[in-house]
């Protein structure tokens, strides 16, 4: 029994999913090519409305549903901006960015709005005004105004104690340095709460909502890292061990003196501490598991209070809980949806109503909402509508031996229903090229099994995940030690008696296009056809261009 088989008892905006096809080789490309459904569904406070984001002819729409009366309104983005994230500020107030590009002295930009929306009022207003100059001569110079700031969105507080303010980091004289204001969101006043000499972009606050910590870089290439103690005093951490070691902030924890920093422990593999912001001291390395990197903090979605590491192990995501309470929410959910990882997306203020994601290797997302009053847990939408996954192939985690005896990891899709014997088979070496495939939906490679293609996702030497060693061996490789990990996949595809030697390709995007197009030319006799899509192919143009 699949998710898309449930009664559904919350009203969908659009269609019903899709009926499951005869054979996956009758599902339309092009249902594999949409957009994913919902983006960054999130709940007001009070529970009363779910907002998010969702495609309609090729453009994302803001969508708020009325949970209680099942009816829900759009608003198109205006004219050539879109819409890049939400979040509400109170019970009526949805917060949101738009992005669009520009041009500023000739150069294009690309720039970021932040928009208010009033869902009694139905009301839009731009929430970041210019800040008057100061000095000059006469009262005219007191008068005029910056220029719009290109980057308005970094919001480094939601300030949930005060619904009607929030704080923004931004560059509002354009010289390279970050103040924090504290905005009203319902007029567009402010106040500078920290401003920095020079160098400082970035800006992270603790529990108390109070500016901890300032980070950024001058235009000598000068960096700046500063934490402020419990008495209130900047102290510049540049020179400190754990940052010369690598260690950097993440979040705050409950307790103002202790943050939480990400770094390499001495195994090897990415861990978390916390420093003490008073004394300096970098307690033990918080991991979950040995062979793998710990990931992302993972925080509270109103209060921002870390709760939680995501790490992903041989057998998928997981995370390594700091909030026992958030544990036990988990654990709620993963005996109501057993067999799929599930993510918390958003939660009311009180907690009793929560949007989860369920997702596996065969389900893009489904989108649930759990009423712990009601004591229900219901389907509100998916990700890939149209895509059900029980006609979906089944993911396997492979390891294979690259030529220097080192193990690679990857994942192999089978397509439905057939057995990995002498198939047609494409070769999917990932992006980045220092990201990782982790065995999660993949709609091309589903794409390409429902066409009868068996597919392997190696993570060659160079990709995230697996250790500081393993990433940094991929390191100035590119054409080299990383093609041929990806390249001993494809032979050991053959020599497994997997793949038809014959009929083996190769195909990615971006760093992948390019591995695409050296597979080709290291080596011609094992790949029968190459794919690069938006590749990256001009080494020496990519390094002018990040100068």
């Amino acid at each position: 029994m699949t998710f898309r088989h449930f009664s559904i008892a919350v009203a969908l905006l659009f269609v019903q999913p899709y009926a499951a096809a005869q054979t996956p080789a009758d599902i339309p490309a092009a249902h594999f090519a949409e957009l994913p459904g919902f983006t960054g569904a999130k709940l007001s406070p009070d529970g009363k409305y779910l907002a998010y984001l969702y495609p309609i002819e090729g453009r994302w729409f803001l969508v708020v549903h009325d949970l209680a009366t099942q009816t829900n309104f759009r608003i198109p983005p205006p004219g050539e901006l879109d819409y890049r994230w939400l979040r509400w500020a109170n019970d009526h107030t949805i917060v949101y960015s738009l992005v669009f590009s520009a041009e500023r002295d000739l150069t294009e930009t690309t720039e970021t709005r932040l928009i208010a929306f009033d869902v009694n009022t139905k009301e839009n207003k731009s929430i970041i005004i210019p800040a008057e100059k100061t000095g000059g001569v006469g009262s005219r110079t007191a008068r005029e105004k910056y220029a719009n700031a290109q980057f308005q969105a970094d919001v480094i507080d939601w300030l949930p104690n005060e619904p009607y303010h929030v704080l923004v980091a931004l560059d509002e004289d354009q010289d390279g340095t970050d103040e924090v204001r504290r905005v009203d969101i319902r007029t567009g006043k402010f106040k500078i709460v920290q401003r920095w000499a020079s160098g400082v972009q970035h800006y992270m606050t603790d529990q108390a909502h109070s500016v901890r910590v300032a980070w950024g870089i001058n235009n000598i290439q000068e960096t700046t890292l500063a934490i402020k103690t419990t008495d209130g005093e900047w102290v510049n951490h540049n020179g400190s061990d754990w940052y010369q070691q690598g260690w950097f902030p993440q979040g705050f924890s409950s307790d103002p003196e202790l943050l939480y920093v990400a770094g390499i422990a001495a195994n090897g593999r990415a861990a978390y501490a916390l420093l003490n912001t008073d004394t300096g001291d970098l307690g033990d390395p918080i991991t979950a598991d040995p062979n793998v990197d710990m990931g992302a903090l993972i925080e509270h979605p109103w209060t921002g209070q870390p709760f939680g590491i995501s790490y992903m192990s041989r057998t998928g995501g997981k995370i390594h809980f700091l909030d026992d309470k958030f544990g036990g929410l988990y654990r709620a959910i993963g005996k109501a949806l057993p067999g799929t990882a599930n993510r918390i997306a958003s939660v009311s203020a009180d907690e009793r109503k929560v949007v989860v994601v369920a997702s596996s290797e065969r389900e893009a997302g489904m989108v649930l909402i759990w009423d712990r009053n009601a004591g229900t847990m219901d389907p509100f939408g998916w990700y890939y509508q149209q895509l059900d996954p029980e006609q979906m192939s089944p993911v396997r985690a492979i390891s294979y031996e690259a030529r220097d005896g080192t193990l690679i990891p990857g994942f192999m899709t089978v397509p439905l229903g057939t057995e990995a014997i002498e198939l047609p088979a494409v070769v999917l070496p990932h992006g980045g090229p220092h990201a990782r495939d982790d065995g999660s939906f993949d709609y091309l490679a589903q794409f390409l099994a429902s066409r009868g293609y068996l597919v392997l996702q190696p993570n060659f030497r160079g990709s995230t995940g697996y250790g500081a060693a393993f990433e940094s061996a991929g390191r100035n490789q590119w054409g080299g030690l990383m093609q041929d990990d990806v390249d001993d996949g494809a032979q050991w595809l053959i020599d497994e008696g997997y793949a038809e030697a014959d009929r083996v390709a190769i195909a990615g995007w971006s760093y992948g296009g390019y591995s695409a197009a050296m597979g080709l030319i290291k080596s011609p006799d094992l790949y029968q056809c190459g794919v690069g899509i938006n590749g990256v192919y001009n080494l020496p143009q990519v390094i002018v261009d990040d100068q």
